[in-house]
């Protein structure tokens, strides 16, 4: 009796033991499969996120020029070399001028000229714009870079590139929203007073150490006196030819 007892309990404690067996196996099977789709989930995630970066559409859209360079003609490039020579005509003196207003030495308006032409060819979306210096540029420039070394205003150009890159990665531009329109044509107006009043004492021809809108106005009427003839007078050829050509 006891024997068959015995006999009986093992029996059904092998068996026991067979089926925990046979669902670790399972539970094995199971997570081993879990962990396959789990990488080939990360995979195809990775995969799909390359596809869309280098699909044809997002690659023209972020480099157009691989958008119209196929279909680029010999006649474009004959009306690309003229509007060039003209646009290169009108911005070197306005080069040489931002530079002077920016508070650099003429060539580093040259260089601004051109270089970012360069670039744009790449990454340039559109066509009707010129690229360089412009007249707010120079101000700001020479408001952070007043009595410095031509370096600062070059890492100054720099670090704007590399911020204006990041709002454009970031699709920043919604916050251009924000700024009011009272605001942007204050800056602006403001903007256009400066210049003006820094070309002042090169139009009258003279020499005085002032900087900012007031202080050259109180130097140029304590100074009125001074002014040279012939300067006035070329100044004002000068201004007369430039209003009647636009």
């Amino acid at each position: 009796m006891k024997t068959e007892l015995i006999r009986n309990f093992s029996t059904a404690s092998l068996a026991a033991i067979a089926r925990s067996d046979s669902s670790l196996a399972v539970d094995g099977n199971t997570l081993s499969d879990l962990d396959d789709g789990r990488q080939s989930g990360e995979g195809s995630c990775c995969s799909d996120f390359a596809a869309n970066i280098f699909r044809r559409k997002t690659l023209e859209k972020k480099f157009p020029i691989l958008k119209w360079l196929p279909n680029y003609t010999l006649q474009k490039l004959v009306a690309d070399i003229i509007a060039g020579f003209t646009v290169g005509l009108t911005i070197l003196p306005q080069g040489l001028a931002y530079a002077t207003v920016g508070g650099l030495p003429p060539q580093y308006g040259l260089y601004s000229g051109f270089i970012g032409c360069f670039v744009y060819i790449l990454v340039g979306g559109t066509p009707q714009v010129t690229v360089g210096p412009t007249a707010v540029m120079a101000i700001i420039n020479y408001t952070y870079t007043r009595g410095k070394p031509a370096a600062y205003a070059v890492t100054l150009c720099f670090l704007t590139g590399v911020v204006t890159l990041l709002m454009g990665v970031l699709q920043l531009g919604f916050i251009v929203n924000f700024i009011s329109t009272p605001v942007n044509s204050g800056f602006t107006s403001a903007a256009a007073l400066t210049i003006c009043s820094t070309q002042i004492k090169s139009l009258l021809g003279l020499s005085f150490a002032a900087e900012g809108f007031l202080p050259i106005m109180e130097g140029t009427i304590y100074n009125i006196t001074k002014v040279k003839l012939w300067d006035s007078v070329l100044s004002l050829i000068c201004i007369c030819v430039l209003l009647f050509l636009m």
